[in-house]
């Protein structure tokens, strides 16, 4: 919170206070130019000389637009929020970012979506420091143009309840760093 740009010198200050301590003041002091409104419980907001507006609340705030709300920022936009925050959105939320698009999340990142969730990008990596689980209640399908390669550093273990099928329209090689195994029922 920027400190006041209350400077005023006699007689440019013009200045009402009401009998409970509210304030209303123009300032016209050279320079110094402000106007600003105070309430006894400490809310207030400020016009400095340089046309900055300073406004804070000591208690909740709430604004209610009846129709269409604009914001055009050409600076910086910071928000700090020390608790919860929630946005409640009953159509669509649509973004267009020119760069980046950052998040850091100290604990959990929870997605839900009641249809779909679609990605689209020209790579996609995901770095993962433990474990993996991939669950589906149907049908998984991983189809590529290119090569599809799996490693691991382990084993790899695929488990079927029914059949395990390998299917190759060129050569089906199998090498083994000891023995080649294959057993049958």
């Amino acid at each position: 919170e920027p400190h006041p740009a209350y400077n005023p010198l006699y007689p440019y200050n013009n200045v009402t206070e009401t009998e409970s301590g509210h304030v209303f003041e123009m300032d016209d002091t050279p320079r110094n130019e402000r106007i600003s409104m105070n309430h006894r419980a400490g809310t207030y907001w400020e016009m400095r000389p340089d046309g900055t507006m300073v406004e804070k609340v000591t208690k909740s705030n709430y604004r209610i637009v009846m129709g269409d709300d604009f914001l055009h920022v050409m600076g910086y936009v910071n928000i700090t929020i020390d608790s919860d925050a929630r946005i409640k959105v009953l159509g669509d939320v649509n973004m267009d970012i020119g760069n980046n698009l950052n998040a850091q999340v100290s604990k959990s990142v929870n997605l839900s979506a009641g249809e779909a969730i679609n990605f689209r990008a020209q790579t996609l990596n995901f770095d993962i420091q433990q474990d993996a689980t991939l669950i589906t209640g149907g049908a998984q399908f991983l189809t590529s143009v290119g090569d599809i390669n799996l490693r691991s550093d382990a084993g790899v273990l695929a488990t079927a309840a029914g059949d395990l099928n390998l299917d190759s329209g060129g050569n089906l090689n199998g090498t083994g760093g000891s023995a080649v195994n294959i057993y049958s029922g």
